[in-house]
């Protein structure tokens, strides 16, 4: 014979069984008041009291020391301008692609040194033509300095004019189109080196 189980003098009347959830599973947004269900959450906020991550800003662009940077595209220019005017010697002509190379080296330059500073292709690319016409007129004065034995400083300072006018006897639409294509270059080293 079975004894009767002992009862709770505690406990209250019996539970009816719990209804189940209809939210179990993933975690949704529980109805609106009225019982119409609410579109279901963005993704980002499906898992309720998890941290989300801010949106990232986009990267600004860095500014670093742009009269350095004008400076060291100056130096830039006058180092490949003499050794353009070495080449333009040994050669006895211009060689003018030699301009895209003046205008990578100085746009290199003035972009590490200076950074992203929006004035500084332009600035890259004055500077280019600069070195290009240096560099011509040097290496004029270095093969006029050889055939007539004229000093090459005194043609900068006393016969500049004359110099000038030798430059300008040569000077035709290639010699622009290569003075524009060092210009780009010199622009477009600028703009790549400073965003890098």
């Amino acid at each position: 014979m079975t004894t009767p189980e002992p009862t709770n003098p505690y406990a209250g009347p019996p539970q009816a069984p719990a209804a189940p959830n209809p939210y179990a599973g993933t975690p949704q947004t529980p109805p609106a008041p009225g019982g119409v269900p609410l579109p279901p959450p963005a993704p980002a906020e499906q898992a309720w009291g998890a941290a989300v991550a801010p949106p990232t800003a986009p990267a600004v662009p860095v500014v670093k020391n742009v009269p350095l940077a004008v400076l060291a595209g100056v130096g830039a220019a006058l180092a490949a301008a003499l050794l353009y005017g070495f080449i333009v010697k040994a050669m006895e002509r211009e060689f003018s692609v030699l301009a895209i190379g003046i205008g990578a080296a100085v746009g290199f330059a003035v972009g590490k040194i200076g950074g992203a500073h929006r004035a500084l292709p332009p600035v890259a690319a004055l500077i280019t033509l600069f070195g290009v016409f240096f560099g011509e007129l040097f290496g004029l004065a270095l093969m006029v300095h050889e055939k007539l034995g004229a000093d090459v400083l005194p043609l900068f300072t006393e016969h500049f004019d004359l110099l000038f006018e030798g430059w300008k006897a040569d000077f035709d639409l290639l010699s622009v189109l290569f003075l524009g294509l060092g210009a780009f270059f010199g622009a477009s080293a600028a703009k790549k080196a400073g965003d890098s």
